[in-house]
């Protein structure tokens, strides 16, 4: 059993969340075999640029991963200096607003729950300064809807050698339901 190495819980009128972030260890463990892990090992398998980032291309994408681990990725882009402008972009037609997948070109502030939008905005920073991989296992209740979930962040780059783009995965651990306020 791992613990994470790091909680954060949120509360605002209805809604809560608490999100914990493990290990690069516990998530290989935890996560084999599963959609995160698939892309996990997809991603390390890519070339690399100079400075240790892995390239990826659409094309490579598409060839390197089959339609029921592209269903719950999105990427992000990180070429603004905002965060909360970061540009989230479905990599399949799916759509999983719960999870944040399949939004196409929206910007991390429009996420309709602002301390969903502030803590992926805080993650990605965090993602891109650190050059690596992170993960996370959320527990949420949103607008009356629950959803408990792995999600996985995975930082990419290009010729220049930064971070333009981060590569967003989940697998739900628990299909999400409507809660009804009791009060």
């Amino acid at each position: 059993m791992y613990l994470p190495v790091e909680t954060v819980s949120e509360t605002a009128g209805l809604d809560e969340q608490l999100r914990e972030r493990y290990s690069t260890k516990a998530f290989l463990e935890l996560e084999q075999g599963t959609v995160l892990g698939r892309f996990h090992d997809f991603w390390a398998s890519l070339p690399q640029d100079d400075n240790g980032l892995p390239i990826l291309t659409d094309d490579m994408l598409k060839a390197g991963l089959p339609g029921d681990v592209l269903h719950w990725v999105s990427r992000i882009d990180t070429r603004p200096e905002n965060p909360m402008e970061y540009i989230m972009q479905a990599c399949s037609t799916r759509q999983l607003p719960e999870y944040c997948v399949g939004a196409a070109d929206t910007l991390v502030i429009e996420i309709p729950c602002i301390f969903h939008a502030i803590q992926l905005a805080i993650e990605c920073l965090a993602c891109k300064h650190d050059r690596n991989a992170a993960y996370h296992v959320i527990n949420q209740t949103i607008g009356g809807k629950h959803s408990h979930y792995g999600r996985l962040l995975l930082p990419v780059g290009d010729a220049s050698g930064g971070v333009v783009e981060i590569f967003h995965v989940i697998r739900p651990v628990q299909v999400s339901h409507n809660v009804e306020a009791v009060g």
